[in-house]
């Protein structure tokens, strides 16, 4: 296993996303704690140019927008 220096970091997300998490590391092969690094550095990777030309902000306000609006609409009875 590799070792990984650096701070300790608990966070706390929805089961259904750590089972989304999970079945990415098992197919890969990797354990959750490196799929969660290899996630987040593929992220920060991705991001960081976003952010130069002041895109991130304005992406991640319309992100939210649209699932507002998708929660707003799902029936009731549905959820």
């Amino acid at each position: 296993m590799q070792r990984i220096d650096g701070p300790k970091i608990n966070f706390h997300c929805p089961q259904e996303l750590i089972g989304r998490v999970d079945k990415i590391a098992n197919h890969v092969g990797i354990t959750r704690s490196e799929a969660i690094r290899t996630m987040l550095e593929t992220c920060c990777e991705g991001y960081e140019p976003l952010m130069k030309v002041g895109l991130l902000r304005k992406m991640v306000a319309k992100k939210d927008q649209l699932k507002k609006k998708m929660i707003a609409g799902i029936q009731p009875d549905l959820i």
